[in-house]
């Protein structure tokens, strides 16, 4: 699209282009909506040249919309980059030598009693296979599990509080 060849239409949706970039801070999704609602193909790298340059002056300017209002409802975002101390950091240095693990059957006494003498909220569920007499597996804290076979002395609400102690998602 040469210069002389442009209308208003065409400044037009270059400046929404150039205002919804640097706001959202996004590339190829703006370019993409832009093409798909106009319909016009031709238009795709004067679009994305002109959200790219939007991007570049809005990271000059301040933090993009998503970002803003990430802070601003307190939600917790990593950073791109880890620490500059992570780096010499190994997984000997803060692990524990006899992790706390749940077994797939577990109380919700057990549990609460877990949660209670921890400080952190990752449990690894350990599956027994009781064919073989030793431990099979190891599946997430968030695994679901099958209930497990009322027995004459159980009730069935005991059950189901094993059931779902040993299937929680055990977050703070």
């Amino acid at each position: 699209v040469g210069v002389a060849e442009a209308n208003h239409g065409t400044y037009a949706l270059l400046g929404s282009v150039a205002m919804l970039g640097g706001v959202t801070r996004m590339l190829i999704s703006v370019t993409l909506i832009i093409i798909e609602t106009t319909g016009e193909v031709q238009f795709g790298l004067p679009v994305f040249l002109t959200a790219v340059a939007a991007r570049v002056v809005g990271q000059m300017v301040n933090e993009g919309l998503y970002d803003i209002h990430m802070e601003l409802r307190h939600i917790p975002f990593l950073p791109w980059d880890p620490p500059a101390w992570f780096q010499t950091l190994s997984a000997s240095q803060i692990m524990r030598t006899q992790p706390v693990t749940l077994n797939e059957i577990e109380t919700a006494e057990k549990v609460l009693q877990v949660l209670k003498e921890s400080t952190h909220n990752g449990f690894p569920i350990v599956i027994h296979d009781y064919n073989s007499r030793k431990k099979s597996s190891v599946a997430s804290a968030a695994a679901p599990s099958p209930a497990p076979a009322a027995s004459g002395s159980d009730s069935k609400e005991d059950n189901r509080l094993r059931a779902k102690s040993s299937s929680l998602d055990i977050t703070a």
